[in-house]
């Protein structure tokens, strides 16, 4: 953790990473509920007669990989959680099993600076595949081996920035300075050596010919040489797809 000057010299690129996006989120003509408090930000979006729930949840999916990503390629890596349920937002009074369930996963389940997907989250994208609303995948969803869905942030650069390359080169920088500045650290080095490893599974998915982006293969601490694999995984990550059997989530390995 940084302390003195240095700690100064981050809240004020912390400040200024958020200041755009979370203007955007806290203002009142915006069209999600936001609470922002210590370190956490809550979105909330309705789910209205009118609007099937998988069409607001990826609503909020893209606005939470949009702030993960202009985040990250500013050296700040989140992790977090979204869920389906109850939870009451109005004059800054925010409660509900919904909050408490998203935080209790971001808490055990996220772990790396990821933000997961709640079963129930999950289920409700599988029952729109299911009954054929969707005509693709998910937007911005990935799946991990151990079957945890997360938000695929990555994908934002290729959907909305003209030239990819520039802003996974700048992650893939990003990503870098974490791994050689926590080598000291054993935790913290392995969050930043999944991240390293998602994002060399994005590329070998979506820009298999961009081998000048993928992050070299990581030298642990030498307290974790023994036990730890840091070679990236095919298969790391999977693309979320049309269900081909019912009640099952199917997949594109990547």
């Amino acid at each position: 953790m940084a302390t003195g000057p240095e700690a100064g010299k981050k809240l004020v690129e912390l400040r200024e990473a958020l200041q755009h996006p979370l203007g955007d989120l806290l203002s009142p003509t915006s069209p999600w509920g936001a609470s922002f408090f210590s370190d956490t930000l809550v979105l909330v979006d309705p789910i209205r007669a009118t609007l099937p729930p998988h069409q607001a949840m990826a609503g909020i999916a893209i606005q939470a990989a949009a702030l993960q990503i202009n985040l990250a390629i500013s050296g700040f890596f989140i992790r977090g959680a979204m869920t389906v349920g109850q939870v009451h937002l109005h004059d800054n009074l925010l409660y509900g099993p919904a909050l408490v369930e998203a935080y209790e996963l971001e808490q055990t389940q996220a772990v790396n600076p990821r933000i997961v997907l709640s079963k129930e989250a999950i289920n409700c994208m599988r029952d729109a595949m299911d009954a054929g609303d969707l005509e693709e995948r998910p937007p911005f969803l990935m799946r991990e081996q151990d079957g945890t869905v997360f938000i695929d942030y990555l994908d934002v650069i290729s959907e909305d920035v003209e030239d990819p390359a520039v802003g996974l080169q700048l992650h893939k920088e990003k990503v870098e300075v974490e791994l050689s500045k926590h080598l000291g650290d054993a935790r913290r080095w392995e969050k930043y050596r999944w991240v390293a490893e998602y994002h060399n599974a994005y590329l070998e998915a979506e820009r298999p010919g961009a081998s000048t982006l993928l992050i070299e293969k990581a030298i642990p601490p030498a307290a974790m040489a023994a036990s730890l694999s840091t070679t990236p995984r095919r298969g790391h990550s999977s693309k979320l797809a049309s269900a081909r059997e019912p009640g099952d989530l199917c997949v594109d390995q990547v």
